[in-house]
């Protein structure tokens, strides 16, 4: 059985999915092509961590990086 995974990503588009601004609103806030937002949207391109941030800023968000657990040895 696969994890549940909620990915960077997936959280991201979700977000943008239920923000309540238009793309073309998310796009002059935060820089990004009103273009590589839909493709994003609709999984057809990846971002890399600078858009995303540029993203989650300009939706009220902020990145944070997940510690995770070490392994013992």
């Amino acid at each position: 059985m696969t994890p549940n995974r909620n990915t960077l990503a997936e959280q991201l588009r979700r977000a943008i999915q239920e923000a309540p601004m238009n793309q073309n609103t998310l796009a002059y806030r935060s820089g990004v092509s009103a273009g590589v937002i839909s493709r994003f949207r609709r999984n057809q391109r990846d971002i890399g961590i600078d858009v995303a941030g540029r993203l989650a800023a300009a939706l009220g968000l902020a990145l944070r990086p997940i510690r995770r657990a070490r392994k013992r040895r």
